[in-house]
């Protein structure tokens, strides 16, 4: 999250110096500051911009915790859409539910994500559902396309 954070700052620097000095003010009242020393604080960082490297600590990465997020995201979208056709008695009622599953879930991971990085929540989930849906429902026609041209039928 601090990467974001510190790229963030960054690009709004090379951007335009006195957003950059507001967004780093915010920070540093965020941080406890007053107003008046973060004004201060924040009109001083502007003016050398490797100082913004300074105000967001880098985070360590580990390539394990990252392995096993990874992971679980993939179970977790997994997990949903499929385990309905376990518990519905037809594929007919197990699909659009495991379509509104997985519509569900794209929502609510892209929810997270643009929490955690500060970005539109709207944009996010209009774009991981538009593409979710729409590569699960381009996998669907290229399995029928196939199925018509070769008689290769999925059961």
């Amino acid at each position: 999250m601090n990467e974001g954070i510190r790229k963030r700052l960054q690009i709004i620097f090379s951007v335009s110096k006195r957003r950059a000095e507001e967004e780093i003010r915010e920070r540093l009242v965020e941080m406890g500051l007053t107003e008046d020393m973060a004004k201060n604080a924040a009109e001083k960082i502007a003016q050398d911009k490797n100082s913004i490297k300074s105000l967001v600590p880098r985070e360590e990465s580990s390539e394990l915790r990252a392995a096993v997020y990874t992971g679980l995201a993939y179970i977790m979208g997994v997990f949903f859409p499929v385990i309905l056709y376990f518990l519905t008695s037809t594929i007919y009622i197990a699909l659009p539910l495991s379509v509104i599953f997985a519509g569900l879930t794209l929502a609510i991971v892209s929810t997270i994500i643009s929490i955690i990085s500060g970005i539109s929540v709207r944009k996010k989930v209009a774009e991981m559902v538009i593409l979710g849906l729409g590569a699960a429902g381009l996998s669907y026609l290229v399995g029928s396309l196939m199925n018509l041209l070769f008689g290769a039928a999925f059961t």
